[in-house]
Formats: C-alpha cells, structure tokens, sequence
C-alpha cells in the first residue's frame, strides 16, 4: 500500500523544525534504507521535536533517496556525510564505524550549538513514555550536567509478509518486550 506520508508533509515538518529554538539533533549511520522507510522515519522524528540531523550515508543513493535527502539539506534540517564502505562486516566493524559517525556529529553539533545528540538506527524511534513529551523533553537531563543518557532499546518487529512502503505506521507493527 501507499504510505500514508508524503515528501511534502516531511518537508513542511522540516520548515517548522528548522524554526524551533531547542536544538535536538539525531545522528544516523546508514548503509542502505528504502526511500518510504526513510521518509516516515524522518517524519516521525521531526514532528517529535529534532530540528537536526546528521547522517553519514554509505555506499550508494538511489535516485528518490538522494533528491530527498538534498531537500532535507536544502530545508536547513540535514548535515550529509557521504562514506564508501570498506566492506567490513560483523559487529565490530559496525560498532567502529558508528562510532567515528557519533564522533563526527558531535563535533559538528557543537559547532552548530545543540543541546542533546541522539544515536539511532533507520529502524528506530525516539519514544517517549509520555505521548506529549518532545525529543527536547527527553533532552533535560543533558542539560543538568550529564554527558550520557543511556535509553531502553526496543525492537519493531514488522509482519514481513506484508507488503508496505507505511513501514513504522502500519497496523501489523508491534514492539519486542514492551507493550505500548
């Protein structure tokens, strides 16, 4: 089915991200993401506050993937690092490269004044317990002088016989371990 997010409903959430004065960031290592996934996941994270993020992109961009993540640029919402693979596998290497990732955005969030910066994966979600809090809500103990806030990671487990481009808003989605 068709998602139920367009391009443009993420890009007017980056315009009034781009006008928020907290400043949340997200930083994202990616190999490889489907350009709905991609879309709803930064849809979801806008709306919820972050008004930046960093990722560093391996490999190659498909057509979709590269003219939306120019808009995100454009938008003033999206720092791109392009990377070639070095085609290392296994969780060491991974762990290395998200690591250098962080260390990247970290340099450059402070350069462009953030208060919190939150590692995630293209399968993931920054959700707050309290559906009315914001990711800048879930920044505050940052901003009491601690570097490191450590959050329970919960797995989406999706029906993968079903046929989607609404990867995260589809019904058949659920939650390993913990029932929202």
């Amino acid at each position: 089915g068709r998602s139920p997010i367009t391009s443009n409903d993420v890009f007017l959430a980056a315009a009034h991200a781009h006008r928020n004065s907290a400043a949340v960031g997200i930083v994202m290592c990616c190999k490889a993401c489907t350009f709905s996934r991609l879309r709803e996941w930064f849809f979801f994270h806008l709306c919820s506050g972050v008004s930046l993020f960093f990722v560093r992109w391996e490999d190659e961009l498909d057509t979709k993937v590269a003219q939306f993540l120019r808009e995100l640029q454009t938008n003033g919402v999206l720092v791109l690092e392009r990377a070639k693979s070095a085609g290392e596998c296994g969780s060491t290497a991974l762990i290395n490269r998200q690591a250098a990732c962080v260390a990247w955005a970290l340099d450059q969030g402070r350069q462009k004044g953030l208060h919190a910066l939150y590692h995630l994966d293209d399968d993931e979600l920054l959700w707050p317990f309290d559906k009315r809090s914001s990711a800048y809500d879930l920044a505050q103990p940052s901003r009491a002088g601690q570097v490191c806030v450590r959050f329970e990671n919960v797995e989406a487990v999706f029906e993968f016989s079903e046929r989607t481009s609404a990867h995260f808003s589809r019904s058949a989605t659920s939650f390993r371990g913990w029932d929202l």
